[in-house]
Parts: C-alpha cells; structure tokens; sequence
C-alpha cells in the first residue's frame, strides 16, 4: 500500500522509471527492522538515482525517504566502504571513499541508469539496459479540429515530425526490448505476448504498437508506431477511430437517433 501511495505522489524511489520492485524493497526492509526492533540497520544501495539527490556536491538520502528511516531508526549508505566506516574508521580511508563516488559519479554520468523489468519481474534482479541507435517512430493519429474528447489523457498528442525517433534498449542478461515513451520518459518492457498489438505505456496513457516482422532466416526487425486514437461511442460505448465520432457518437448511432 505504501508503495503504492509513493507511486500516485511521484515520491521517491519513484520518479522517471517504474520502480516498484525498489520500493517494495525498501519498504519491506524499514517494515522489517521496525516489527523486530533493530536500531541502526544498514540499507546500501548503489543505485542513488532512486534513493538519493545531490545536495551541495554530494549525493544523499532523498528528503522523500529520510522520515521513513528515522522512524525505523535505520541508516542508508551508497557503498559497503561508507557503510564499513561508521564501524571501523581507518578500516576503508577517505580517499579510498572519495574515489568511490568519483567513479559512481562516472557511471551516473554516462549511464541511463534504466534496468531490465523483465529481469525484475522473473527474479528480482537488476540488470542495466543498453541503449541502441534510436528507432524511426511512426505516427498514424489523427486528430480532428476542435473535437474536445479525452486527449488530455493523452501526454503526447501533438502530431510529429517525419523524422521522429523513440530510444530502444536492450538488456545485458536476457536481451529484452525496452523503450521509453516519447510522453512521459517511462522505461517500457516489451513481452512478446504485446507484440502488434495495442499496448499502454506504464507511466502514461500513451498508446503505441510493436509491430514484429521475421524474415526467412528467423530474424525480427520491429516498427514501432503511435496508433490512431480510439475513444468510445457515449451511445452504445463500442470503440471506433476518433475521427470517425461525432460530437462523440458513431455513425450508426446517429442514425438510430434520426429515425426516432
């Protein structure tokens, strides 16, 4: 429930990625350490882009997160070494440390920081996406003048150039498809039980198809397209192309409204 809370307020670990295996992580660690009455329990996380901010050069807990560990009486460190310093001082030195967050700070940089939600979701394990050469984007929507209908639930409903692109990425360990979506910068799986189908982004309502072609050596090549937009008929509520509503009826509910 928590997590989900987290989730609906945009708090930390929650952000520009779906990090609903990191929350639930963490929750059920600070849940944990309170029920047993553990004071001064470690929680080390490398990954800083979900449980940190940088606050006058350095990375630290995010203010998102700091009651949560107050109340547990628990302790966040970015590495073992900082962690193995507030038992030992002189077991790991300063600048031991400070090379270890110069190199985290290296990685940050020239890594997207995104991880496999595929790989999440069959064992909770974090592997790192590898983003390839952006992918055309094809745009098939239509949107008519001066029709007011549920765009608003669409984050990215302006038409767009021919030479649009969407990020693709891949991951190190099992080399599934990811892409981000062009309205809200979600990570999106791509299972292939989705494939040329309508899917739904997971940060957003944004819709888009996958579709898959193999060639006669086995390999698949991908098109990815922003389908047209369906909205329901408000009369017999089946859905149709949005273009082909009026004033949010169907053609043939138009009709059977001009014959009473």
């Amino acid at each position: 429930m928590k997590s989900g809370n987290y989730a609906i307020e945009k708090k930390k670990p929650f952000g520009g990625k779906n990090s609903f295996a990191d929350a639930l992580i963490l929750f059920s660690f600070l849940d944990y350490v309170k029920l047993n009455d553990i004071e001064g329990a470690f929680f080390i996380s490398y990954n800083t882009e979900d449980f940190c901010k940088r606050e006058n050069g350095k990375k630290k807990l995010h203010t998102d997160l700091i009651e949560e560990f107050n109340e547990s009486k628990a302790l966040f460190f970015k590495t073992v070494g900082e962690a193995l310093r507030t038992i030992k001082e002189d077991i790991i030195s300063k600048e031991e440390l400070d090379l270890i967050e110069e190199e985290m700070d290296i990685d940050y940089q020239s890594s997207n920081f995104h991880y496999c939600n595929i790989c999440a979701d069959n064992g909770n394990r974090q592997n790192k996406i590898h983003f390839v050469e952006p992918k055309e984007l094809k745009d098939e929507r239509v949107v008519p003048a001066n029709i007011q209908t549920s765009y608003n639930y669409f984050p990215s409903l302006t038409h767009l150039n021919d030479n649009q692109t969407i990020e693709i990425g891949y991951c190190s360990v099992c080399d599934s498809q990811h892409f981000i979506c062009i309205g809200c910068d979600s990570l999106n799986p791509v299972w292939e039980i989705d494939l040329n189908e309508r899917i739904d982004c997971n940060g957003c309502n944004e819709e888009y198809i996958i579709k898959a072609k193999q060639d006669s050596y086995g390999y698949h090549s991908f098109e990815y397209i922003l389908p047209r937009i369906k909205d329901h008929c408000e009369k017999c509520g089946q859905d149709f192309n949005i273009e082909d509503l009026i004033a949010g009826r169907c053609a043939d509910c138009i009709v059977e409204s001009l014959k009473i």
